[in-house]
C-alpha cells in the first residue's frame, strides 16, 4: 500500500465501517481533501476491483483495497474536491458505475425535524421514507429515518445485496434522524432499514411511512412515484363538496361495518357499494385496511400506517373504491388503530433497540391472546408519526370519519398491565396525560378542518368526556361507541322471552346517561366474534329468530344514537334492513334530537310482564313518532298506549310486515287518539308478537278539535239523554211492577172477601145446624126426662 495512502487511514472508522457500527460515514467515506490530496474511500464488500472515473480526466484510477472486506482508497493529485463516478467490477466481471452516495451533502437540516420532534409534524411522510429527488443534478433517492438510540442505521436493497456496509446513513445532529441520498435508485426500488441496536445485534425494519410495500410475501419496503398521491383522478368533487357544505349539520348515520379484505374474497368491489347502496346505509366502515402481516389479529396489528395493505388491490384500488361509495351517497369510515401496534420482527416494535415508538405491553380486554405493544404518547416523534398517518388517509384517500380502537388503553397507563410494570403521571394517577393530549390535538386538527370529517372512539371504560356533549374539556371525538348499551342490550336479546321481565330494565338504562356523550350505538364485529346474532335470540325456527332480530334492529333503530351494524348478521333481512334504513334517514324525529330531551319520551318503560316498551320520538319541527315494541311471541290486541299528541296516528312501520317475511298486511287505518277525561290522550293498538310498530302522529287541525267537541258534547248529552230515559223506563217498570203488584193485591183481597164471605155463610149454616140440633137434643131430653117422671109415678 502507498505509505501516503496508508499514513491516511483512520482504522477505528474504517472498522466502524466495516462492521456496520458508524453513524457519521460522510466523515470517511467520499472524497475528504487532505494536505496530501483528494482521499477518496468507499466500502464495496461485493467488488473486485473498483475504478474512479474523475471528470476531466481520461485514465481512471485503481482503488486499493485497504480491507479484505472491501474497503477501498485512493489518493487523487487534488487540492479541493472534485466531481467522480467509481466502477465495481464483480466476481462474476460484470462492471457497474455509480455515483457515490458519500459526496452529497446532507439534504435536510436539525430544523426541518423540529416540529417532528414537537409533536406538531402533521405530514411526517413529506419529510420521511423514500422519496426521488433530483440533487445537484443527480436523480436518486433520498431516505431519512427516525431511530434515536441505533448505533447506525443502513439501506438495504437488492441493489446492495442488503448488505448493510454498503450505504451507511448519516445520523442528523441530534435529532435521531438518519439520511443518505442513493443517486441512481428509482421509484419501485425495493429497500429496507438495517438497523444496529445497543446489545441487541442487527435487525431489519420496513420503513414506518412507507406509501407502498411488497407483497406475498411482505418483504420489503417500496419507493413510491411521487406523484402517487394525485395519480387517480377522482371524481368525488361533488360529494366532497356537499360533505363541506353539511358540515356540523345533524344528519342521519348508519353504518354497514365490512371487512374489505373478507368481502373481496369472494365478492367484487362493485357489488359491495351496491349491496351497501341498496341496504339504504349512509356510510360503510373498512376494519383495517392499512397493511399488515399478522392474519389472526384481522389487520389491527399494523405494519404500514401509510400502505394500503396488498389484499384489498393496492392504492388506486382502494381509492376508486372510496370514489365509488361517494358518488353512490355512501361515506367511508376506516378503522385506524393509534392504540397499539403489533410485535412483529419487520414493524415497529423494538425499532431502534431502545423501544422508540413503545414498549409496554396491555391485556387487551376483548383480545388478550394478542401480542401487542402501546405507544409511547410522550414522545413528540411518536405523536407526530401518528397524526401524519391520520391526516395523510383523509387527505389523500378522501376518508370521511376514523375509528380508533382501543381507546381505553390509550387513557390509562395501567390499563391490562401488571402492577410495577408502569409508572404513574406526575399527579400520581393512572391517567396517560399524553395519549389523552394526543388524542385532544388529533381531534382538533380534523374538526379545525371544517370539511365534515369525523371521528369514533371505541373506548369500553366509561371515560367521561369522549365527545362534546355535556363536556367541560373532552377529547373531542365525534361519536363514542356506546358499549355498555352494548352489553346490556345483547344480555337481553340472549335471554328466553319468557324470563325477559326480569332483564327489561336493560332496555331503559341507556337513557340514564344518553345525553352525556355523542353515542354511536354499534353492533359490531366484536359482538358476535363467538355467537352469530341469530343464534342469541329466541325463536323455535327460522321465521322466529329473524322476528325477534327485526324487533331488536327496530329497537336499536328508536333508540337516540347513531347506528352500526356488522356484516354478515344481516342475512335474511336485506329487505328489512334497506327500508328500515331508507325510512331512518327519511324520518328526522329518529336522528336530529338524538341529545337533546325534547326530542325523546317514554310512553311505556314499566311493564315487565308484558314485555312492552314504547316511546315517541320527535323533531325540532314539532314532527313525532310514536314507537313500541313486543319483546314476547304474544299477539297483544287492543293494547292500550298513553300518547302526548292529540291526534290521528297511522301505522307507517310494522316490521312483521308480509313483505318482511311477517303475517301483518300493510293497513292504511287511521286511529284517533281518546281520553279518559283525565287529559290523558291513548290510543288502541295492536302489537304482533316479536315486533316493531311505528306511528305517525298528526295533530288534530282546530277544525276537528271543534268537530270533536261538538261531537263529545252532543255525545254527552245523548248519554245524559239516554241517561234520564234508562231512569224514566226503570220508574216506568217500577210503575208497572207496583201496579202489577197492586192488581194482584186486589185479587188477593178479593180472594179473600170471598173466602171470608163463604167461610161467613158456612159458619152462618153450621151455627144454625148447630142450633137445630140443640133443640133437637132439648126436645129429646125433654122427652125422655118426662119419660122419666112418668116412670117414677
Amino acid at each position: 500500500m502507498n505509505k501516503n495512502l496508508y499514513g491516511l487511514m483512520n482504522w477505528p472508522e474504517i472498522e466502524g465501517i466495516v462492521y456496520a457500527e458508524c453513524d457519521k460515514p460522510k466523515e470517511l467515506l467520499g472524497a475528504h481533501v487532505t494536505g496530501k490530496g483528494l482521499l477518496i474511500q468507499i466500502m464495496r464488500p461485493d467488488a473486485v476491483a473498483v475504478k474512479l472515473h474523475i471528470d476531466g480526466r481520461k485514465t481512471a484510477v485503481n482503488m486499493e483495497k485497504v480491507d479484505e472486506s472491501g474497503f477501498f482508497a485512493a489518493l487523487v493529485s487534488s487540492k479541493k474536491k472534485l466531481s467522480y463516478t467509481y466502477s465495481v467490477e464483480k466476481v462474476n466481471g460484470e462492471v457497474t458505475e455509480y455515483t457515490d452516495p458519500y459526496t452529497f451533502a446532507n439534504v435536510t437540516k436539525p430544523e426541518d425535524y423540529k416540529a417532528f420532534l414537537a409533536g406538531e409534524e402533521k405530514n411526517a411522510a413529506h419529510i420521511f421514507g423514500a422519496h426521488e429527488r433530483t440533487v445537484n443534478g443527480v436523480k436518486g433517492v433520498l431516505f431519512n429515518v427516525w431511530a434515536p438510540k441505533a448505533l447506525s442505521v443502513s439501506v438495504v436493497g437488492e441493489f446492495n445485496k442488503y448488505d448493510g456496509r454498503v450505504h451507511l446513513m448519516e445520523r442528523i445532529e441530534d435529532t435521531g434522524v438518519f439520511e443518505l441520498f442513493i443517486p441512481g435508485l428509482a421509484a419501485g426500488c425495493g429497500y429496507m432499514y438495517e438497523i444496529k441496536r445497543q446489545g441487541k445485534g442487527t435487525t431489519r425494519k420496513l420503513d414506518p411511512v412507507s406509501r407502498q410495500i411488497s407483497s406475498v410475501p411482505i418483504t420489503a419496503s417500496v419507493v413510491s412515484d411521487e406523484n402517487m398521491p394525485d395519480s387517480y383522478a377522482w371524481n368525488d368533487g361533488l360529494w366532497m363538496i356537499k360533505r363541506k357544505k353539511e358540515a356540523g349539520k345533524k344528519k342521519p348515520v348508519t353504518v354497514y361495518e365490512v371487512s374489505l379484505t373478507d368481502w373481496l374474497k369472494e365478492k367484487s368491489a362493485d357489488e359491495l357499494v351496491d349491496f351497501v347502496k341498496q341496504e339504504g346505509y349512509t356510510h360503510v366502515c373498512f376494519l383495517p385496511v392499512a397493511e399488515y402481516l399478522n392474519e389472526e389479529m384481522n389487520g389491527y396489528s399494523t405494519l404500514g400506517y401509510f400502505t394500503v395493505t396488498h389484499r384489498i388491490g393496492g392504492s388506486d384500488a382502494f381509492k376508486k373504491l372510496v370514489d365509488d361509495c361517494h358518488n353512490a351517497g355512501i361515506g367511508v369510515i376506516i378503522d385506524w388503530n393509534g392504540a397499539y401496534f403489533g410485535t412483529e420482527v419487520k414493524g415497529l416494535y423494538d425499532f431502534d433497540g431502545a423501544d422508540a415508538y413503545g414498549y409496554l405491553k396491555p391485556s387487551l380486554e376483548k383480545h388478550p391472546e394478542w401480542d401487542v405493544v402501546t405507544f409511547d404518547y410522550k414522545k413528540g416523534a411518536v405523536r407526530s408519526f401518528l397524526l401524519s398517518s391520520v391526516l395523510m388517509w383523509l387527505n389523500d384517500y378522501h376518508i370521511d370519519g376514523i375509528r380508533i380502537d382501543g381507546v381505553a388503553s390509550m387513557l390509562y397507563l395501567d390499563y391490562g398491565k401488571q402492577p410495577g410494570t408502569w409508572t404513574p403521571n406526575m399527579y400520581g394517577g393512572n391517567e396517560n396525560l399524553d395519549a389523552i393530549e394526543f388524542l385532544k390535538t388529533m381531534n382538533k386538527y380534523i374538526a379545525k378542518r371544517g370539511d365534515g370529517c369525523f371521528t369514533i372512539a371505541e373506548e369500553s371504560s366509561g371515560w367521561f368526556g369522549v365527545t362534546a356533549a355535556d363536556n367541560d374539556d373532552p377529547l373531542m371525538f365525534t361519536y363514542k361507541q356506546n358499549n355498555c348499551w352494548t352489553k346490556d342490550f345483547l344480555e337481553f336479546m340472549g335471554t328466553d322471552p319468557l324470563f325477559r321481565k326480569g332483564e327489561y330494565d336493560k332496555l331503559t338504562y341507556g337513557m340514564l346517561y344518553n345525553y352525556g356523550e355523542d353515542f354511536m350505538l354499534s353492533l359490531n364485529h366484536d359482538d358476535f366474534r363467538e355467537k352469530a346474532f341469530v343464534d342469541m335470540v329466541s325463536g323455535s325456527d327460522e321465521k322466529a329468530h329473524l322476528s325477534d332480530i327485526k324487533a331488536a334492529l327496530g329497537f336499536m333503530y328508536a333508540h337516540p344514537g347513531s347506528k352500526m351494524f356488522a356484516a354478515g348478521q344481516d342475512e335474511g333481512l336485506e329487505k328489512f334492513m334497506s327500508e328500515l334504513n331508507k325510512f331512518y334517514a327519511k324520518n328526522a324525529p329518529l336522528y336530529e334530537l338524538d341529545n337533546d330531551p325534547d326530542g325523546f319520551m317514554w310512553l311505556e318503560n314499566s311493564n315487565p310482564e308484558e314485555t312492552v316498551i314504547a316511546m315517541q320520538r320527535a323533531d325540532s319541527k314539532g314532527n313525532k313518532l310514536v314507537i313500541a315494541v313486543n319483546f314476547t311471541p304474544v299477539r297483544r290486541e287492543n293494547y292500550r298506549l298513553h300518547v302526548d299528541v292529540r291526534g290521528k296516528y297511522k301505522e307507517v312501520f310494522n316490521s312483521e310486515w308480509k313483505k318482511f317475511g311477517g303475517d301483518e298486511k300493510v293497513n292504511g287505518q287511521i286511529i284517533k287518539s281518546d281520553n279518559d277525561g283525565d287529559d290523558m290522550e291513548y290510543i288502541d293498538i295492536t302489537l304482533p308478537g316479536l315486533s316493531l310498530v311505528i306511528y305517525n302522529s298528526e295533530p288534530y287541525t282546530q277544525l276537528e278539535l271543534e268537530e270533536i267537541a261538538v261531537l263529545k258534547r252532543a255525545a254527552i248529552a245523548k248519554k245524559e239523554a239516554m241517561r234520564k230515559a234508562a231512569e224514566a223506563e226503570m220508574l216506568e217498570l217500577a210503575a208497572a211492577e207496583e201496579a202489577k203488584r197492586a192488581v194482584e193485591a186486589r185479587k188477593q183481597a178479593e180472594k179473600a172477601c170471598m173466602e171470608a164471605l163463604q167461610a161467613k155463610e158456612e159458619a152462618v149454616r153450621k151455627a144454625e145446624e148447630a142450633a137445630r140440633a140443640s133443640e133437637e137434643i132439648d126436645i129429646e131430653t125433654k122427652k125422655k126426662l118426662e119419660q122419666l117422671k112418668k116412670k117414677m109415678k
